[in-house]
């Protein structure tokens, strides 16, 4: 899998680019590299799965990505994460995601789902 991370300190956004197939493994060390970052605590995300496949994550993984997302969020702000996605089976997986943080108590980050960079874009402006 192939990933590339853009951050971006004047908008308070990281960038995040997943091609191949991630699987639990890359996200988990995403989120402990980037989400653990005080210097970072706040920024909002724009993650970009539209080249990736989503087929190497089961609900169980996604599961334990939000809970291990849940744990490192501690005390940084709310932030907001854009996940764009291409395909239906990449939607379903990405709202699976998105109502596994919702669940969880205390949640820091607002997930959002879009089908373009655009929309998610936009919607990451809106709390800027």
């Amino acid at each position: 899998m192939d990933v590339e991370v853009h951050i971006d300190h004047e908008s308070r956004r990281v960038h995040l680019r997943h091609e191949g197939a991630p699987g639990l493994q890359d996200f988990v060390e995403y989120i402990e590299k980037y989400w653990s970052d005080d210097r970072l605590y706040g920024y909002d995300e724009l993650v970009d799965l539209q080249r990736a496949e989503p087929r190497a994550l089961s609900h169980s993984d996604l599961l334990a990505i939000a809970q291990r997302a849940h744990a490192v969020d501690g005390d940084s702000p709310i932030a907001r994460v854009a996940v764009v996605v291409s395909t239906p089976e990449a939607q379903e997986l990405a709202d699976f995601f998105a109502a596994a943080r919702d669940v969880l108590p205390g949640s820091r980050r607002e997930i959002g789902v879009f089908g373009s960079m655009e929309a998610a874009r936009a919607w990451l402006d809106r709390s800027a």
